[in-house]
């Protein structure tokens, strides 16, 4: 099987489209394979404590009639002539060959799931397969994928399958760091900008502040005796002034409604200038579900907030806005904000001083990850942003790259290779 086919079982099988309201399952042929697998991956190191096996293989893209129907593709319309039509086929397929990073697990005997580069491609579970009525035959893929599993084994029994995959998986597959000096290097008009609208003499403000700012402690020195509404709504302005954002000649709170996220859980409706009501609108136990400290509307990841923390001395603030994309403005938030002797604590502070200098880590994961909420793969580093390898000029990035080793994966002692594979030959 080439991998054009490959890859239109894995788009057919994508769990994003089985679902778990879909009502479509597999042939039952193909579970007492599915099984074999499983049995197969039990011989092997597991990569994970919930025993997930890990595998590496590659396939050929194959000739380009095994790519798509010439025909069909200009009678419905997806290319004008042949031309494109090749150009298409290598631009998905540059390569002569196609790799693919497998993840197959089972649990309690009951629940079974391979993944194949970031594909969800079988799962199997006893409620699943009661909901389920309508039978896809995938005995030519699962018996496929059992066939490279015992040749990856194969490969390990022999003692040359990491020789085998180490120097031959794609950067682009790959886990690793790059500096931010480096992507900077590599464009300089992504640094420009960053760095629009924040001069030498702000970073060099902004760094003395961090040297001195206790980043595990999270409360800034320093409180406000006395808080309002209308407090909270100034310190606000006094960011979006500083961000250049519109509307700053409006009242306070107007600026307030004007960028923040809306859900303020209730803070609109009190009085603006009592102390006594802001106190007890913050520390209300049954207020929630709301977003009153997203002054300034994003993402989950790409907003910046702006909370208001008590303790027995006071008020202070918090401010939190560490995405790539969000942190310049971050940065001059804070700025106005201590340059009106504001206390103030910086969420991710030492990150921020180690971007605008070039020396922080930026997490490099694989094609088909989504860059967010990657710090899972960087259980041993302080990583908080990350991207893929661009799709042009890929091998300049890459060099750059500090790549995480491949982990080596080998039978378990009690394993005989023949027992395993005695009918599979290479």
């Amino acid at each position: 099987m080439y991998a054009p086919k490959f890859d239109d079982y894995l788009f057919a099988l994508d769990l994003g489209y089985r679902g778990l309201s879909n009502s479509i399952t597999y042939n039952v042929e193909a579970y007492p394979i599915i099984d074999e697998i499983m049995k197969l991956l039990q011989k092997i190191t597991p990569c994970s404590s919930n025993g997930c096996r890990e595998l590496w293989f590659c396939l050929e893209r194959g000739p380009i009639e095994e790519y798509r129907n010439y025909e069909e593709e200009l009678e419905e319309g997806n290319v004008e002539n042949y031309e494109e039509f090749v150009e298409r086929w290598k631009e998905e397929y540059p390569y002569e060959e196609k790799w693919y990073h497998f993840f197959g697990v089972e649990i309690d005997n009951e629940y079974q799931s391979i993944t194949i580069n970031n594909t969800h491609a079988i799962q199997v579970s006893p409620d699943f397969e009661r909901r389920s009525k309508i039978p896809y035959d995938i005995s030519e893929f699962i018996t496929f994928l059992k066939e490279k599993v015992k040749f990856c084994i194969q490969q390990i029994s022999d003692g040359v399958y990491m020789d085998y995959i180490r120097p031959r998986i794609p950067d682009t597959y790959k886990t690793g760091a790059i500096l931010q000096k480096d992507l900077w290097e590599l464009d300089p008009e992504e640094k420009e900008a960053y760095f629009e609208g924040i001069s030498d003499a702000d970073i060099s403000e902004f760094l003395d502040y961090m040297t001195k700012q206790d980043h595990k402690d999270y409360r800034p020195q320093g409180r406000i005796q006395n808080m309002t509404a209308n407090d909270f709504y100034r310190f606000c302005a006094l960011g979006y002034q500083a961000m250049n954002y519109k509307g700053c000649d409006l009242p306070l709170r107007k600026q307030y409604v004007m960028h923040a996220d809306g859900r303020d859980e209730g803070l609109g409706k009190i009085d603006p200038e009592s102390p006594q009501a802001f106190h007890e609108w913050l520390v209300d136990g049954h207020r929630g579900g709301g977003h009153p400290w997203e002054v300034c509307r994003g993402g989950n990841s790409t907003n910046i907030s702006l909370y208001v923390g008590i303790d027995k001395d006071g008020y202070y603030l918090s401010l939190e806005g560490s995405s790539y994309g969000r942190s310049p403005e971050t940065i001059k938030f804070y700025l106005a904000l201590r340059r009106n002797n504001i206390p103030v604590f910086l969420y991710g502070g030492d990150h921020l001083a180690e971007r605008v200098q070039g020396t922080e880590k930026v997490g490099v994961v694989p094609q088909g990850v989504i860059p967010k909420y990657c710090q899972g793969d960087f259980p041993d580093e302080d990583i908080i942003i990350f991207m893929n390898l661009p799709y042009e000029n890929t091998e300049a990035y890459a060099a750059r790259c500090v790549w995480q080793d491949i982990e080596e994966v080998k039978l378990l002692e009690d394993t005989s290779a023949s027992e395993l594979i005695d009918d599979y030959k290479l």
